[in-house]
């Protein structure tokens, strides 16, 4: 079982400054037990709840579901721990997958280095298994994975998102320096505009 289906407990990635309107929305589209936490907020929710945050969400990135947590203190240790999850459970070796991170006051210090890691853990789980492994597609994965690294404390996420929320295909056509959703939803909400009147 991974750590998200034990606690219903997952993280919702949002820009600073939008703590706390992410955090209201996310009470009111169902989520409980809403905290604030650095660049996010964490929040349990049902599987309904879960979708509708997804599809309704106004204010956050990303949503991530966490699969393991531990202590981390060498890429040795990142490569074995993540070669033991059930990989099998999320991906097949016809999937396509990426994997994003981000350390902070580690050892390990290079994320791209650590996502490497991960991905290697993957592909030689799928190959003593099954022979085969899946891909990766940086651009358009079938399954993104996250690693957050601070402290030493690893949390390896799965994002229920399938990508960034702002690009669920609001913008038809483009400018050259376009805001993004998240934050121009933010701007309306903060103006207290009620979309009465121009």
């Amino acid at each position: 079982m991974f750590t998200y289906q034990k606690t219903n407990r997952y993280f919702a990635q949002v820009a600073p400054g939008l703590e706390p309107l992410a955090e209201q929305e996310l009470a009111e589209l169902g989520g409980r037990e809403v905290k604030a936490a650095f660049r996010g907020i964490y929040f349990s929710a049902d599987r309904e709840v879960l979708y509708r945050i997804n599809y309704r969400s106004r204010f956050c990135s990303r949503i991530l579901a966490p699969l393991l947590r531990f202590d981390c203190h060498s890429s040795k240790y990142l490569y074995k721990t993540t070669r033991k999850i059930d990989w099998q459970a999320l991906l097949t070796p016809e999937t396509t997958f990426a994997i994003s991170a981000n350390t902070s006051n580690s050892r390990i210090r290079h994320s791209q280095y650590a996502a490497l890691t991960i991905k290697d853990a993957i592909a030689d789980s799928f190959v003593e298994k099954l022979g085969k492994r899946p891909n990766v597609d940086r651009i358009e994965p079938d399954v993104r994975l996250h690693l957050h690294l601070e402290n030493n404390k690893a949390t390896v996420y799965l994002d229920t998102s399938g990508g960034a929320l702002h690009r669920r295909g609001y913008r038809r056509e483009s400018v050259e320096a376009p805001m993004q959703e998240t934050i121009a939803a933010a701007v309306v909400a903060y103006s207290g505009w009620n979309g009465q009147r121009p």
